[in-house]
């Protein structure tokens, strides 16, 4: 499906949020017809298949990694969480490690038949077109949606779930890389990463001279610290 719409220049691609999620084709004016034929087959015949379904979850896995190790995302997700409560709105539109791996293809197909419903549905073209030649088959397309009623949730938000100051510690350590310069002299660098073994170890190019040996042995039994050459 890619390369169908990506060999005329295309783009087709999902978008989310915490109230709507959808897919979006863009093409040019002469290949409308070739966007109406992807996103049919994806709204309307979605495969879910567990190859592909595997791929994404690790990757979006790989994202909350990324979230947690950012100082002000992870802030702004916990501030969520302690707002909301049990509220749906407590876990943003990328999800949490437990609901990820417990989910399974069954269940996205199970969600998209209770979503992707005819009164659930918003459809919008921008650009150039020609209305009286598009229409018609925009209203083709949406004809083909389940006519099914939409099912509300049934939570509702009472108000902030918590109330306070709070402080959220993580862990950390620290890793001091020695590198030789043409001089043949060595200089600290200093990277925090997180969520690492508090052991710090030290790393650098073979060849160093021994001068710099001494002085980087130096710097670790001062941190207290093992080195390795």
């Amino acid at each position: 499906m890619a390369q169908f719409i990506e060999e005329v220049g295309g783009a087709f691609y999902p978008f989310s949020g915490n109230n709507s999620f959808g897919l979006a084709v863009e093409v040019l004016p002469t290949d409308v017809g070739r966007a109406l034929s992807v996103l049919s087959e994806a709204v309307l015949a979605p495969a879910f298949k567990p190859a592909t379904f595997a791929t994404e979850r690790e990757a979006q896995l790989a994202e909350l990694l990324e979230d947690a190790d950012d100082v002000v995302t992870l802030g702004r997700k916990i501030v969520r969480q302690k707002f909301f409560g049990d509220y749906p709105l407590a876990i943003d539109a990328q999800g949490d490690e437990a609901g990820l791996r417990a989910l399974a293809p069954a269940d996205l197909a199970a969600l998209h038949r209770a979503l992707v419903v005819a009164p659930n549905a918003v459809l919008a073209v921008a650009g150039d077109f020609e209305p009286r030649a598009l229409l018609p088959k925009l209203k083709a397309f949406l004809a083909k949606l389940p006519p099914a009623p939409l099912i509300a949730p049934a939570a509702r938000f009472a108000g902030p779930a918590t109330v306070g100051e709070f402080v959220e510690k993580q862990r950390a350590s620290r890793r001091w890389s020695f590198r030789r310069f043409p001089d043949r002299r060595c200089w600290p660098t200093i990277s925090m990463w997180a969520k690492w073994p508090t052991n710090c170890s030290a790393a650098w190019p073979r060849g160093s001279s021994s001068g710099c040996a001494r002085r980087r042995a130096r710097v670790f039994r001062a941190l207290g610290t093992r080195h390795r050459a």
